[in-house]
């Protein structure tokens, strides 16, 4: 469980870091979304691909762990939570490999001189990092996931508003409709991330306590109960 959280964590800050926002403005000093994107309007430099190949070790490592757990003798309440840690491994990292393509694009948005494209880049931004503050509030157990539920919903209706201002954009004849229609990619991949975080969020709350300790499971092949 603590390496699904961890690659949970590590896949929300790599969304961050995307779409060019610090990570610890949303996470922990948890300012308002609107004014963490007024104070991350520059492009931050980071190995994109080498942080993604990191969250790849870390899926690798947890899948063959979750393996040796589905080989044993498990009760029906163990086996649900071991599917639940297995479906939150897998989008979170399809979240990552989501945004890792379309960080030329978030690179793109950041430097334009148009400033209704940096409004509307800037509300990609404000979605995902309002997705993710939910997210973060229920791992850390201050939100119900009945709430984070009744919250997400405003997410989606953010996401629906940028399609319908992106889609009035490029009916001008002086738009740059190749541009806008990056956005409109980039923005689905966005809404497709954060949905698939939201699933993994699940899992990244379980608690899988085993008896025999992770090592021992490794050199026995057994494990007693969870």
């Amino acid at each position: 469980r603590n390496e699904v959280h961890r690659l949970f964590m590590k896949t929300m800050k790599f969304s961050l870091l995307i779409v060019n926002i610090r990570p610890n403005d949303v996470l922990k000093k948890k300012y308002p979304i609107r004014s963490v994107t007024e104070h991350n309007q520059q492009k931050i430099e980071f190995d994109h691909f080498k942080a993604y190949e990191q969250i790849k070790e870390i899926e690798l490592s947890s899948l063959v762990f979750v393996n040796r757990l589905s080989q044993q003798n498990l009760g029906h309440e163990q086996s649900s939570k071991l599917d639940t840690l297995t479906v939150s491994i897998r989008e979170s990292v399809y979240a990552a490999k989501l945004l890792k393509d379309v960080r030329d694009n978030m690179d793109t948005f950041t430097q334009s001189e148009e400033a209704g494209m940096l409004s509307l880049y800037d509300d990609l931004r404000q979605n995902l990092a309002f997705a993710l503050n939910i997210f973060n509030h229920y791992i850390q157990e201050e939100w119900t996931m009945e709430m984070c539920r009744d919250k997400f919903k405003k997410a989606e209706a953010k996401n629906n508003l940028l399609i319908s201002e992106i889609t009035s954009m490029m009916s001008s004849e002086k738009a740059n409709k190749s541009v806008l229609l990056s956005l409109l990619n980039a923005n689905r991949s966005v809404y497709i991330a954060i949905n698939s975080l939201f699933e993994a969020s699940r899992g990244a709350k379980v608690h899988f306590i085993l008896e025999q300790p992770p090592e021992q499971i490794e050199e026995s092949g057994t494990v007693s109960s969870v």
